[in-house]
């Protein structure tokens, strides 16, 4: 299970950095808040998507170790 987290943040860490410069090779910026409200699919949405999955993750793995030290 830890091996499975740390490969999950590595790909999703990678996938955010590229879709970063994809985004900065492609339009000049890094990142424009005003793409999240645009109704169509942005590179911006994807990247908080990964960012909400990569928090989520942390969030179970250390519930996941503090419940297995209670035990």
């Amino acid at each position: 299970m830890k091996k499975m987290f740390k490969r999950l943040w590595f790909w999703i860490i990678w996938a955010i950095i590229g879709l970063l410069v994809d985004e900065y090779i492609k339009e000049g910026y890094w990142f424009k808040i005003e793409d999240i409200y645009n109704p169509n699919f942005t590179h911006e949405k994807i990247i908080i998507v990964l960012i909400i999955i990569l928090c989520y993750s942390v969030i179970i793995k250390y519930r996941a170790r503090t419940v297995d030290r209670k035990i």
